[in-house]
């Protein structure tokens, strides 16, 4: 399998899209650096680093959707499974081979992201607040992410014999998982009371503070907040907002999306019938 990963490797480094998109997302985070930089300066305000620090995160999913959707699109495009099954590659081979490639790409896209950010950002708006063991265990969850996301592409790429398909299904799930992070957030994050013009009297009216009808509680509030937690676009939102609330579930559950993933690949692939 060493061998499938070399190989994976130098394609991947030879690809354009895989450049072009890790500037695409590189060039998006110092963007919104630079911004929240000049914000500060025009209004004389004081931001730290961290508030911008995973800002990245927001499209990270839509980014690596399109670079390994390509990526594994292209196996099948080129006959390159039949022709490493004919000489003597397993299945099981080609899959992790593969998966472990996705994983690669995808992290090495978002840390270098992350890096550089810290390099421009450092001078600009000082060192990241946040304790270094805080700051340890987000970038574990964020390589957890980056895995999870790995795995879910790769188990899309590898089960569709079409690239153009491969690549359909990869963006659309990637704008799905985002939409629904930001549709569960914004439900999780409604104030608990509200200002509501009330009438008393003929021709009197007053503003006061009543109890928002949206605001989730009780087992409701549990299940968002699961949802929030377990699927990476919600992942990504918390990153965004630098509010991780719970950062050993959310390295728990990223590694369970990559274990289901690859089981469920690694189990249909072994049947698929490949042309």
């Amino acid at each position: 399998m060493r061998k499938l990963l070399r190989s994976n490797l130098r394609r991947l480094a030879k690809s354009k899209v895989f450049w072009g998109c890790s500037f695409t997302l590189l060039a998006y985070s110092e963007l919104i650096l630079i911004s929240t930089y000049t914000d500060m300066v025009r209004y004389n305000e004081s931001l730290p680093l961290d508030s911008v620090f995973f800002a990245s995160f927001s499209i990270l999913g839509v980014i690596l959707s399109i670079v390994l959707s390509l990526f594994t699109g292209t196996e099948y495009n080129d006959g390159t499974i039949r022709n490493k099954i004919i000489i003597g590659r397993t299945r099981n081979q080609i899959y992790l081979s593969s998966f472990l490639t996705c994983a690669a790409a995808a992290i090495f896209i978002c840390f270098t992201t992350l890096f550089l950010t810290d390099i421009v950002g450092l001078p600009l708006m000082g060192q990241l607040k946040m304790p270094g063991s805080t700051l340890r265990l987000l970038l574990l969850d964020g390589l957890l992410l980056c895995t999870a996301y790995g795995a879910i592409f790769n188990l899309i790429g590898m089960l569709s014999s079409s690239k153009a398909h491969t690549a359909v299904i990869s963006i659309l799930a990637a704008f799905a998982l985002l939409f629904i992070g930001v549709w569960i957030a914004q439900a999780l994050f409604q104030p608990k009371m509200i200002e509501a013009l009330v009438t008393g009297n003929p021709g009197e009216t007053a503003i006061q503070m009543i109890d928002n009808p949206r605001y989730l509680t009780g087992v409701e509030r549990d299940i968002y907040q699961f949802f929030y937690d377990f699927l990476p676009g919600g992942q990504c939102m918390q990153f965004t907002r630098t509010e991780v609330a719970h950062p050993w579930l959310l390295a728990l559950y990223s590694a369970v999306i990559t274990l289901l993933c690859n089981i469920a690949g690694l189990f249909i692939f072994n049947r698929k019938d490949i042309k």
